[in-house]
């Protein structure tokens, strides 16, 4: 019997794939779930320290008390720019700030998708403005401490878009005006202060008047940098009173306060408002001073405001003369009210390059009539708009009026430089470092008492000062009158004739005043009549003084040249001659 063939196999039934393991699957979709699980920890580790170290540097930076909004950590800050007040115009600034604002807006809202707004009571305009903690602030005198909450930290990280302010509150030209709750604060200036004396942060100081004593409303500083959409929002730490309570209260009008913020950058910020709540569109916006020549001077002269209806206008130019031979470098006049020929003159000064010529306006909510201490402390506002505005200009300011100048009395001494620099060393030698330099008043009476007394040989007439050489036998008791050289690195807050308060280490802003010796050099005060009992006891026996002398021909000299150059410029008009 034959045997059956075998059937020959196909090709697919000879080569057919082996039969898979059901294990194995299993095995690799567990691999790739473990690998999946470990992906998603290392993105949420990351995510994690991101965030810490985002919370670390913007606590380490800018401190819990800053509030930095989210165009300032997404664009970053540019580098220091301290330029000079010129370099970008007042009227042009507001504009500015509404160009960068919408460069920025698409920033912000991308930054603010993802974010809902804050229900915090901060942002709430009638929410109580003590609802946030601060830092205690050192206690200093002449100063007013901002109350603290004790409640955890509530504030908003981001308010929402806050508007660039636009409806300025203005009144006078000169005053920006905003309400609070705790009084109204009319502000004049702003300037940008990092001394190397001062202790911390770089400061922001605002000048202005309050019409509530010793306030205690909380404020805050919105701060608008160059290229930030967004200003950043920091606390008023301080507000400083420009008097000493013993002189008695202003209770019928307003006082002066130097209002300090600090600034958490190292950018110097374009400008500032002021704000009950952070969140607050302001109605106020101030420009930051801040010059930086680049060559610093020695002295500076301010003059408070001027208020005269008389012409006194050779006066001016003899007085100018005499503190330009004696050392100032250049001289700030307030002018409130001049004759024609007073501002001729003040005007040809300031084209010359020597004076500068700020026309002023108090506000006129607070009459200088029937009160005393408003009359008094509107002084002080032109003093400190004159220091802080060249706070990194010159060395030394001293304010005097145009009928008085320190003179150096020893005849080696030429001008202010060796009198303050011969009063420096006898300083060191009592191991003191001043904060500034004061010299006693000589009172000089234009209507001499001396009957006998005829013009001078080789004085011209109606040259004031040099023509009046007789001035009490004493010095005005108890310092009385006394001016004094103010140093621009260390003063605080000032009076006409000495410093309120300077930076010191022991956080008490108390001043070193060190007395120039009355053998060095004197106050030389002309009075047309004493009105005080000191100035009348004082000048019971004139003598003869004629140390103005020694400049005698430099000063006629000056004058004549004066005149000369104004009658080319103005024309005879204003009415200004030699006799």
């Amino acid at each position: 019997m034959m045997k059956k063939k075998p059937a020959l196999l196909s090709l697919d039934q000879t080569i057919k794939p082996p039969k898979c393991n059901k294990k194995i699957p299993i095995i690799i979709l567990g691999l790739l779930l473990l690998l999946y699980v470990i992906l998603v920890s290392i993105s949420s580790t990351d995510q994690t320290i991101s965030i810490k170290y985002q919370n670390q540097v913007s606590q380490h930076d800018f401190g819990s008390e800053f509030h930095v909004p989210e165009s300032m950590k997404l664009k970053g800050l540019s580098e220091v720019s301290k330029e000079s007040e010129g370099d970008i115009k007042d009227e042009k600034g507001v504009e500015n700030l509404r160009v960068e604002a919408t460069s920025q807006q698409n920033v912000q809202n991308q930054a603010k998708t993802d974010k809902q707004p804050s229900t915090d009571s901060q942002s709430s305009p009638t929410a109580s403005p003590t609802t946030t903690p601060k830092a205690t602030p050192k206690a200093t005198p002449k100063a007013t401490p901002i109350p603290h909450s004790t409640t955890p930290p509530t504030s908003p990280k981001t308010c929402p878009q806050i508007d660039i302010a636009t409806d300025l509150n203005i009144t006078d030209t000169y005053w920006q005006v905003t309400k609070t709750s705790n009084g109204t604060f009319y502000l004049y200036n702003a300037y940008y202060d990092d001394r190397i004396a001062i202790v911390g942060p770089p400061v922001v100081r605002i000048l202005g008047f309050i019409d509530v004593l010793f306030p205690k409303v909380k404020t805050y500083c919105q701060f608008w940098y160059r290229n930030v959409s967004q200003p950043v929002i920091t606390d008023v730490y301080e507000y400083r009173y420009i008097w000493y309570p013993s002189w008695g209260e202003n209770r019928k009008g307003a006082t002066p306060y130097l209002i300090s913020c600090r600034n958490p950058h190292p950018e110097v910020p374009k400008f500032v408002s002021i704000v009950e709540h952070k969140c607050d569109t302001a109605n106020n916006l101030l420009k930051v001073r801040n010059k930086r020549p680049q060559v610093k001077k020695k002295f500076i002269v301010s003059v408070k405001k001027l208020d005269y209806v008389q012409d006194i206008s050779m006066q001016i130019i003899e007085w100018l003369e005499i503190v330009k031979i004696l050392g100032a470098n250049k001289v700030e006049f307030s002018v409130l009210n001049v004759h024609k020929n007073v501002l001729d003159v003040l005007r040809y000064y300031e084209a010359d390059g020597y004076a500068k010529v700020k026309l002023i306006k108090y506000p006129s909510d607070f009459p200088e009539k029937d009160n005393w201490h408003q009359r008094m402390q509107n002084e002080l506002i032109a003093y400190h708009d004159t220091f802080y505005e060249n706070l990194y200009s010159y060395d030394f300011m001293l304010p005097i009026d145009t009928d008085e100048f320190i003179i150096p009395l020893r005849p080696e001494d030429n001008d202010w430089t060796d009198l303050i620099n011969r009063t420096a060393w006898k300083a060191l030698e009592q191991h003191k470092l001043p904060d500034s330099f004061q010299v006693d008043n000589h009172y000089f009476l234009l209507k001499t008492p001396i009957k006998n007394f005829m013009s001078i040989n080789g004085i011209p007439k109606n040259l004031y000062f040099l023509s009046n050489i007789f001035r009490a036998a004493n010095f005005t008791p108890h310092a009385g009158n006394a001016k004094t050289f103010l140093r621009m690195d260390r003063v605080l807050t000032i009076h006409n004739h000495f410093p309120f308060s300077c930076i010191d280490d022991s956080n008490k802003n108390w001043c070193e005043n060190f007395k120039v010796d009355r053998e060095d050099g004197q106050l030389s005060h002309y009075r047309h009549e004493c009105l005080t009992d000191e100035c009348k006891d004082s000048m019971l026996n004139p003598v003869a003084d004629t140390t103005l002398y020694k400049y005698k021909e430099q000063i006629i000299r000056g004058v004549r040249q004066t005149l000369a150059r104004m009658e080319m410029f103005m024309g005879r008009g204003h009415n200004v001659g030699i006799d």
